[in-house]
């Protein structure tokens, strides 16, 4: 079985059983705090390492979580240790957000920027991404800021990305030249 398929069912099972015991929102933000413990290098490669025993992985999980995280994700993390799953858990927690996302139908936006900007332009872009048809009527935006931009903005959701950065335009007017 593909690890795609498997981190989708881990998850369905996780989303599953909050809904089941009215958790969603406590599993929700513990999921936010375990992709926060992933950002660290020392941590991804613990649960990827072969070396390190599934007995030693729990305790080290235990050491971390035991006191910030619901029974109902200690008892998920803990079956994902028995079954020798811990290494693919990026890829779990990723399928349980896209599919947190699916069952409250909620689009979730990366908007790239040059620089800071003002929280009514990306309200303005929300709106807009919200009223186009384009994702649901709900939407979440995700701001990243990347000066080789130069200006404009980036928006990616789902399997579209729009690109009306000044960089992009810049390439496009080098292909053009270089081709005529």
């Amino acid at each position: 079985m593909s690890l795609t398929r498997i981190a989708s069912r881990y998850a369905k099972s996780l989303l599953e059983l909050a809904q089941d015991q009215t958790q969603l929102d406590a599993v929700v933000r513990d999921v936010a705090y375990i992709k926060s413990a992933l950002d660290t290098e020392d941590f991804r490669l613990l649960i990827q390492s072969p070396i390190i025993n599934s007995q030693r992985k729990k305790e080290i999980f235990d050491n971390i979580f035991s006191d910030k995280l619901q029974p109902l994700t200690l008892a998920f993390l803990d079956q994902t240790i028995k079954k020798r799953r811990e290494a693919i858990l990026p890829q779990i927690l990723k399928e349980f957000d896209r599919q947190f996302n699916q069952l409250n139908n909620l689009t979730e936006v990366t908007l790239t920027l040059p620089g800071p900007t003002d929280e009514d332009i990306i309200q303005k872009i929300k709106t807009k991404l919200e009223h186009s048809g384009l994702t649901t009527n709900r939407v979440s935006i995700k701001t990243s800021i990347d000066p080789s931009i130069i200006g404009g903005y980036i928006i990616q959701f789902g399997d579209k990305r729009f690109d009306a950065s000044v960089a992009f335009k810049l390439e496009q007017l080098k292909q053009t030249f270089s081709n005529a």
